[in-house]
């Protein structure tokens, strides 16, 4: 007999629609789930389907991902990806000149 688990995970489903739609993908580190690797899984699948949209998802022990595979897919994710990819380039940024001030001691 196959389990049917019922998304009983409203705020686990919400998280990941709200991380598609930003980023094109959702991630949590296992240590801070709430249900397990395979519901949430489940889940991300669940909404990606909803959604019409072709997802993967990989955990290993300690991290779970799903990304969608056809994101960006037109000009408001790709104006998204830049925005993303700008934000990371300027905190590297910030982090390289943090690392090289005075202020900065190695240990």
């Amino acid at each position: 007999m196959v389990e049917i688990v019922p998304l009983h995970q409203p705020s686990t489903a919400a998280e990941i629609l709200a991380a598609y739609e930003s980023k094109g993908n959702a991630s949590v580190e296992v240590a801070e789930l709430q249900i397990s690797v395979a519901d949430w899984r489940r889940i991300a699948r669940q909404v990606a389907k909803d959604l019409g949209r072709p997802v993967r998802t990989q955990a290993n022990e300690w991290l779970v991902v799903a990304w969608l595979t056809d994101w960006p897919s037109g000009d408001v994710e790709e104006q998204k990806s830049l925005a993303n990819m700008r934000e990371a380039a300027g905190a590297v940024g910030r982090l390289s000149r943090a690392m090289r001030s005075t202020d900065f001691q190695q240990e």
